[in-house]
């Protein structure tokens, strides 16, 4: 369904490999989540990423819809992140993927339940 930079990204994500992630990333990428700028740069964003799945078993997702206009990939789905302690949450959300040459340059990551997410990361 996502387009097929969009499911290389996606993939990555799932392959919980911070190197791998960030090497679609622009060197002056930014992560947003919900409406708050969480990271910004690419060495930003790595150690970020880092940071977040250190404790994460797997994470997997299921596109619901996506949409896809010049640079930018909008994909809904129901993602699932399960700990390395065996606790797994399951959440919808939507994310906006806008590139620039072949790379994303822009991360943006909604969702209805942030702090839950926030939380379960942070744990």
């Amino acid at each position: 369904m996502p387009d097929a930079a969009a499911t290389r990204f996606l993939d990555a994500v799932c392959s919980l490999d911070a190197e791998q992630v960030t090497g679609h990333l622009c060197e002056d990428a930014r992560l947003s989540i919900s409406r708050d700028v969480f990271a910004c740069g690419k060495p930003t964003i790595s150690k970020a990423l880092k940071r977040s799945i250190c404790s994460l078993n797997a994470v997997r997702y299921q596109p619901a819809a996506s949409w896809i206009r010049d640079n930018v990939s909008i994909i809904d789905a129901d993602v699932t992140c399960e700990r390395l302690d065996g606790s797994h949450t399951v959440f919808p959300l939507t994310l906006i993927l806008v590139f620039r040459n072949q790379l994303i340059s822009d991360i943006r990551v909604f969702t209805y339940q942030p702090a839950m997410i926030r939380s379960f990361l942070a744990n």
